[in-house]
């Protein structure tokens, strides 16, 4: 050890929070989901016969992605599905409706 050497020594402060899930911070309000997010989750869940979680939607989304990005084909898709099967059906067989239906 050197003694010439300066240390600085740490005082907490004691009035300042760090745990989690103790913070202060004004929380901000959750933003309300779009009309056709809403639907689309509406049609999933009715096909499904459960609720659907943002995971499950995120992947319905990634086979429409694969055949093109059209903002609006999941619900095109999902609601010529629901006129095509009778639910509840699983997330497998939904993901393939929606792989096959591709022209819509």
């Amino acid at each position: 050890y050197n003694k010439n050497k300066k240390a600085i020594k740490f005082t907490p402060t004691l009035e300042l929070e760090f745990e989690p899930g103790r913070e202060k911070r004004a929380r901000l309000a959750p933003r309300p989901e779009p009309p056709t997010l809403k639907e689309i989750r509406q049609l999933a869940s009715e096909l499904m016969g459960r609720s659907v979680t943002d995971h499950e939607l995120a992947s319905l989304q990634l086979v429409i992605n694969q055949r093109g990005p059209e903002e609006s084909s999941l619900l095109k898709r999902l609601r010529e599905v629901k006129t095509r099967v009778v639910p509840p059906i699983s997330l497998w067989d939904l993901r393939q409706w929606m792989w096959v239906l591709y022209w819509i």
